[in-house]
């Protein structure tokens, strides 16, 4: 499960280096990372993070499944 932290954390480090240009790239890496194994309570975060700085609570396209 660490792992998958660890996958998590690095691939939102690179998109926030240029967030305009890598964020279309997202979905596809975090399809990668196994969040499913990641706690409800990291995961909450998690979303919460990605609406609120990286698409700036656009909400359009971001569907939880």
């Amino acid at each position: 499960m660490f792992y998958n932290y660890q996958v998590y954390e690095a691939v939102i480090r690179w998109v926030k280096h240029d967030i305009e240009g890598r964020k279309q790239t997202l979905a596809p890496l975090l399809a990668k990372v196994k969040l499913p194994l990641l706690p409800a309570s990291y995961l909450t975060q998690v979303i919460s993070y990605l609406l609120k700085d990286i698409y700036n609570n656009d909400r359009s396209g971001f569907v939880i499944m």
